[in-house]
């Protein structure tokens, strides 16, 4: 009964958030193709992700921004309101606007693809047609994720915490969706670090409290919190978005740096392991021919050290032939002279 229940949990689990086993199955193992990233099942990491915002954007409006002074707190919160409202409806878009290709969309999207066959085809998309979805595509850039099961126009790379492909079609809402998420992460860090510095420095909040001569500072919609209790919360606010600002910023200056380029992440990402195979191949070859050369050395080594063997045992010989002929001769005379003596 129990493993009946545990089989069940994980059924359930499964079909609403997949692993990244899942996430990565090959093409024929996926039926259908993904629509959009709200799409059952989940990634993990992008439900991680709404976690990290949900954390940011309510701490920030319960804790922050109420402990800021009367006169600053109004352009505070509706700077920071509405970079979150941009982030949010980037991110959105991101989700849901479908990046493949015009005539896969226009496809019925119940409908099942055929399974790849790889002794026929070594890839999904040769000379220009995709076996899986059918169509002839129209660049170079158009390739088959694997993950969504679909042709998208100028593929730059299927992102888990979207849990969508970034395309020709929503990869200007990634970039605002990018950029406003490091906005806010930069504002509420820079928000944290002022606060931590007016409560160490001056030992006071600016809090709604204190202009009702409380004793305690108020956590708004929480409960009434002691001085080390909202430090914590803002150092905790402050290092989450310090983390989020840092990963978010090296994405940033990654897609910047391709832009230079004219690259997509997909693009170069391949040329790097195209160079990395090369210069792997290279380092192979020579190592290769280094082990050629020691053995061609032993060999000659041990050519030479065989000659050498040879020519001393042959010159030896012929030194003690003559000296051992003589040695014979001298024996016989003698043996002849005794003979003769005897005889006699």
């Amino acid at each position: 009964m129990r493993n009946e229940r545990n089989g069940n949990s994980r059924d359930i689990l499964r079909r609403w958030c997949s692993g990244q086993s899942n996430a990565l199955a090959i093409p024929e193992r996926r039926k259908f193709r993904r629509v959009h990233g709200l799409q059952l099942p989940l990634h993990p990491q992008q439900v991680t992700g709404w976690i990290v915002i949900l954390i940011i954007v309510v701490n920030t409006f319960a804790i922050l921004t109420p402990l800021l002074e009367p006169n600053l707190r109004p352009v505070f919160s509706i700077v920071i309101a509405a970079i979150f409202l941009t982030h949010i409806c980037s991110h959105l878009t991101v989700l849901l606007l479908d990046p493949a290709d015009p005539r896969v969309r226009s496809q019925p999207t119940n409908k099942v693809l055929p399974e790849f066959d790889r002794q026929k085809h070594s890839h999904v998309i040769e000379n220009g047609r995709c076996h899986l979805c059918n169509i002839t595509t129209e660049s170079k850039r158009t390739k088959h994720c694997s993950i969504c099961n679909k042709c998208i126009v100028r593929f730059d790379h299927h992102c888990k915490w979207l849990n969508n492909c970034i395309g020709a079609r929503n990869y200007r809402a990634f970039l605002v969706c990018l950029i406003s998420a490091i906005l806010a992460s930069l504002f509420v860090a820079g928000l944290s670090v002022t606060e931590l510095s007016f409560s160490l420095f001056t030992d006071r909040f600016a809090s709604p409290s204190m202009e009702n001569n409380t004793t305690d500072p108020v956590i708004p919609f929480i409960a009434p919190a002691s001085d080390t209790t909202l430090i914590i919360a803002i150092s905790a606010i402050g290092i989450l978005s310090a983390i989020v600002a840092i990963l978010l910023l090296h994405l940033c200056f990654f897609h910047g740096y391709i832009a230079c380029l004219g690259l997509t992440t997909y693009e170069y990402v391949r040329n790097k392991r195209e160079k990395n195979s090369v210069a792997a191949a290279v380092a192979i070859a020579a190592a290769a021919t280094a082990a050629a050369a020691a053995a061609a050395a032993a060999a000659s080594t041990a050519a030479s050290t065989a000659s050498g063997t040879a020519t001393s045992a042959v010159t030896t010989t012929a030194a003690t032939a003559p000296t051992s002929v003589a040695t014979t001769t001298v024996t016989t005379v003698a043996e002849n002279a005794s003979t003769i003596t005897i005889q006699r």
